[in-house]
């Protein structure tokens, strides 16, 4: 993916080109917005090339166990933005192997609705789970709208949020509810591992949100408004916090490699039936009512 690159030099949250680089992991370059303080990937792939990579990616067991245990925690987030989901519909963004929507399965939701790019992911939740999927937002009905609509976990992949998420407006009915989950870069764990954050994944990860700019895509450019955040630290990272500052910034954090990070998708997922577990009661013992947490979740209400 990295043969066919193109040089964004203007921020795409507010446009403007007042923007000054921060980073280079292993040939990709990452600048910051002078104007609106977002973070952004300034070598990204084409559309295409894009469209492909995920199209034909995400297809190992260690990423489809990762989604089972993220789950968990997401249905907790679904929950606490959404107490009464009684005979409200869902569409899901980024729904993966399916397992969130299967989560939601027996909570009287009148309708479950996923869109997911990756072949290999859509037709195993279509055969596992028989879940309503398509393949991207076009595929959908224009008239399709959702009482809820969620991302987690997605909009860090995303070229042009603020398209991105006007597209997604369109298909919320009045007073629906949009739900966005993503990493917060500016947290006390990407604070201190810096460059070593492992989350830094610059050919896959390409738009950087902290608080305020997750806040500002709401907030400036569409007529959503927020009403609720919550945020917690995963454990795994929390560990790599504690590991860097014990060995004195030795050991703790991963520096970004393309090669090793298009090779650790092989890696086994270590641990698999404990980490099931233990998220559950971590996410419940450190969330948070505040966006400080590593991982932060926003919900917007469309205005009647």
């Amino acid at each position: 993916m990295t043969d066919q690159l193109l040089d964004r030099t203007s921020c795409p949250l507010c446009m403007t080109s007042d923007v000054r680089q921060f980073s280079n992991l292993d040939g990709f370059r990452s600048s910051i917005c002078n104007a609106c303080g977002f973070m952004f990937v300034r070598d990204v792939a084409t559309a295409s090339k894009l469209n492909e990579f995920y199209e034909n990616g995400y297809c190992n067991e260690r990423q489809k166990l990762g989604q089972k245990v993220n789950a968990t925690v997401n249905g907790n987030v679904f929950r606490r933005f959404i107490p009464s989901p009684e005979s409200k519909s869902i569409l899901d963004v980024g729904s993966g192997y399916g397992f969130f929507l299967d989560l939601l399965r027996d909570i009287g939701l009148s309708r479950r609705v996923g869109i997911e790019l990756s072949n290999h992911e859509r037709r195993y939740a279509r055969t596992q789970f028989d879940h309503e999927l398509y393949g991207n937002i076009i595929e959908m009905s224009d008239d399709d709208r959702f009482d809820v609509i969620t991302l987690f976990e997605v909009i860090e992949h995303i070229p042009d949020p603020v398209a991105f998420i006007k597209a997604l407006r369109h298909h919320l009915k009045p007073d629906g509810t949009i739900i966005i989950g993503t990493d917060n870069f500016a947290s006390s764990v990407a604070r201190k591992l810096g460059d070593r954050f492992p989350k830094w994944i610059p050919h896959e990860h390409i738009s950087y949100f902290t608080p305020e700019t997750l806040c500002s895509l709401i907030t400036s450019h569409t007529d959503l408004e927020l009403f609720g955040n919550i945020s917690f630290t995963p454990w795994e990272l929390y560990a790599h916090q504690m590991l860097y500052i014990v060995t004195m910034g030795r050991l703790g954090g991963i520096i970004y490699s393309n090669n090793e990070q298009m090779a650790s998708s092989n890696r086994p997922y270590r641990n698999f039936a404990l980490r099931l577990l233990f998220n559950k009661f971590w996410f419940n013992f450190m969330k948070d009512d505040n966006l400080e947490g590593e991982m932060m979740y926003i919900a917007a209400k469309a205005q009647k």
